[in-house]
């Protein structure tokens, strides 16, 4: 799945130019060079086009101006895949970041500095640094200038071109061929969801992400948001819409999230999907069907232990009948697992699951959950090959 814009950032001699043209020459997007709207920015000026000049013009016109304007020359573009090139100061990112969102990804190149010193010396171009002084000096100068390292915090993808030019291009293929893995795990109880999301989980090195899991941490952290679930919790009241989307939204910001998250329990209900549409696409929604008749069956069976809450079921049983195998307590039935209330809480789910998988209806992909774990988990695992 190709990227639609990229954006490509690095240090003097870190192969920048290197990068712009492979994904140029093979897969096709339009370069977009910061360096070079300046400088068609001081030929309309009448400006030279020295460092010193150049430098003068985006004081004149402020941080944001470069930006802003290569934003507006994207937007004129019938391309629709484009590279950002010479994208240096914070603000030369976070701008485009705010208008293109998830369609915009940061690349950073990193190479050794003595790396670099011997690819700028080769260079032989008029401007480039001859002697380690006069290197460093740049440096110096980038460092200070351009805040090199707050922008590489926004890093999506980082390459080590600290070798040839072949291992170069194949970590710009692998970036390429990277899918973003943004999964929301349907299913009724009993459906083995949890189960499914810890294969996916495992497989894919994405997050298993549940909302149970979210409040707990967030309590255990005394974080605010985590203060006003546990208010709701407490009171053995539903936790408000907008808490929970705050908690996820904080949730998938986080670095582990870059190249997709899985979500078990959320949303519930089309006000939840309608929100998280809001502030990330979800790429696939995996719905694991079962009939009510087998989710009964499963959960009414399914036993716990009083200590270490260890759960036993048609599928994993105690090795001592009543018995924990990790710590030998008594196991028991929850009162929400015994039919009359698994049966009312079939009922919410089927009237709240359904208007969501229509709401995502172009990406649910439904699956046999009647199938032995294995076989459901190969089901998934040839839907999002």
């Amino acid at each position: 799945m190709s990227l639609k814009i990229l954006a490509v950032t690095g240090r003097i001699g870190s192969g920048k130019n290197s990068v712009e043209d492979y994904l140029r020459d093979k897969y096709e997007y339009k370069i977009i060079n910061m360096a070079d709207v300046l400088r068609q920015m001081a030929k309309e000026e009448g400006c030279g086009l020295d460092r010193q000049s150049l430098q003068n013009l985006r004081k004149k016109y402020g941080n944001t101006f470069l930006a802003e304007k290569t934003v507006k020359i994207i937007e004129g573009l019938n391309d629709n895949k484009i590279v950002i090139g010479s994208m240096r100061r914070p603000e030369d990112f976070l701008i485009p970041k705010q208008k293109f969102n998830d369609n915009i990804k940061l690349i950073v190149i990193e190479a050794r500095k003595d790396v670099r010193f011997q690819r700028i010396k080769k260079r032989g171009r008029e401007g480039d640094p001859k002697t380690i002084k006069e290197f460093e000096t740049q440096e110096k100068k980038d460092e200070e200038i351009f805040e090199f390292k707050k922008i590489f915090s926004y890093a999506d993808y980082v390459i080590d071109n600290n070798g040839t030019l072949d291992d170069l291009h194949k970590q710009i293929d692998k970036i390429m061929r990277e899918k973003k893995m943004n999964i929301i795990l349907i299913g009724p109880q009993g459906s083995g969801k949890g189960t499914q999301a810890k294969m996916i989980s495992e497989k894919y090195s994405i997050p298993h992400i549940s909302t149970g899991d979210l409040f707990r941490d967030a309590i255990k952290r005394g974080t605010a948001l985590g203060a006003k679930a546990e208010k709701y919790i407490n009171q053995g009241i539903l936790v408000p819409d907008e808490i929970v989307i705050n908690l996820v939204k904080e949730r998938i910001s986080k670095h582990d999230c870059k190249t997709g998250f899985i979500l078990d329990g959320f949303p519930r209900t089309l006000s939840q999907a309608k929100m998280l549409d809001s502030i990330v696409k979800i790429n696939c929604v995996l719905n694991i069907n079962i009939n009510d008749s087998v989710s009964i069956a499963r959960l009414s069976s399914r036993r716990q232990c009083r200590k270490c809450g260890e759960i036993y079921g048609k599928e994993v049983k105690p090795k001592i009948e009543g018995r924990c195998d990790k710590c030998k307590s008594e196991l028991y039935q929850r009162d929400d697992d015994k039919p009359e209330a698994i049966k009312k809480r079939l009922e919410i789910y089927h009237r709240q699951t359904i208007p969501v998988l229509k709401y995502y209806k172009s990406v649910v992909h439904d699956i046999n959950g009647k199938q032995t774990v294995e076989k459901i988990f190969e089901e998934i695992f040839g839907i999002l090959e």
